[in-house]
């Protein structure tokens, strides 16, 4: 597992939650998002894009970096490697040599993206979704937004999290104070919710392996008022309430979450309900590799 924050060091951790490796990203900006792909990684880092290979003793070497004073809070690795970073107005596309090769304008910043085969989905500020095809460069709106939510609670709504699983794009979106995953079927176009918290969510996600505390297609998500554990049929099945909660994943038996302004992960076992819920410690990320945790 890797983490990153305001520090602008990333911690790598072993399956026993030690930490056994840390690198100074950019100690001035911080870590606002990181991607990675077979021995590549890419971080946000509050205006700056960094780019470091890693070989298999977790060295590193920086190989690119741009100072564009990017504002958007995603980017991700296509399937050839290639890197898309969502932007202040809209998705840059970079080739092997991170050279640019195409920005797609989409009129608002990109809070989150993802991507599966061809398809890049976007999320905007302004709640409104795109799919880009990464081969044609070609973006489709699927999502305007909520005019219901800007309506009822005077608020514009805002995507924060998509992720594509099977053949299902899942998109959270603000609802007033509230959160909402909504669904949309990449084979038929069509759009359904699936699932409704009380607060906003602000990441995820999904299982896709069978090596975890969690079965197949359980959705672990990220909220401001808790970590939330859905199944595949979008039915509640674990709560842990944390404030401020930015990030979650899943590493073998456990479920470990990050809240803002706090410098400790939180694991969460699921195996250990009693009486008082399943039970969570608290493991120290600005700890040294000798410390242990």
């Amino acid at each position: 597992m890797v983490s990153g924050g305001e520090d602008g060091v990333t911690y790598f951790y072993n399956h026993q939650h030690q930490i056994v490796k840390k690198i100074t990203i950019d100690s001035q900006r911080g870590i606002q998002a990181i991607a990675s792909s077979d021995d590549e990684m890419a971080f946000i880092c509050f205006g700056t894009v960094r780019v470091f290979r890693f070989d298999k003793d977790l060295n590193s070497v920086p190989i690119w970096h741009s100072d564009k004073g990017y504002l958007g809070r995603s980017i991700a690795f296509t399937a050839d490697s290639t890197l898309a970073v969502g932007t202040a107005f809209g998705v840059d596309f970079y080739d092997r040599d991170y050279s640019l090769d195409q920005h797609i304008p989409l009129g608002s910043m990109v809070m989150t993206i993802d991507i599966a085969a061809d398809s890049c989905a976007a999320g905007l500020e302004n709640g409104v979704v795109y799919v880009i095809s990464v081969s044609s460069k070609q973006p489709s709106l699927i999502l305007k937004g909520s005019k219901e939510s800007t309506d009822k609670y005077q608020s514009q709504p805002q995507c924060r999290w998509v992720k594509y699983y099977s053949t299902k794009l899942l998109v959270a979106i603000d609802h007033g104070l509230a959160g909402r995953i909504l669904t949309y079927d990449t084979t038929g176009a069509s759009w359904s919710t699936a699932f409704e918290c009380d607060s906003w969510i602000m990441g995820g996600v999904v299982v896709t392996g069978n090596e975890t505390c969690l079965p197949r297609g359980s959705i672990v998500i990220a909220s401001l008022q808790a970590v939330v554990i859905i199944d595949q049929n979008y039915c509640w099945q674990y709560t842990w309430r944390r404030r401020h909660v930015v990030a979650v994943t899943v590493m073998g038996e456990r479920v470990m979450s990050a809240a803002m302004g706090e410098d400790v992960i939180r694991v969460h076992d699921v195996h250990s309900n009693d009486s008082s819920g399943p039970q969570t410690k608290r493991l120290r990320v600005m700890a040294s590799p000798e410390d242990g945790v």
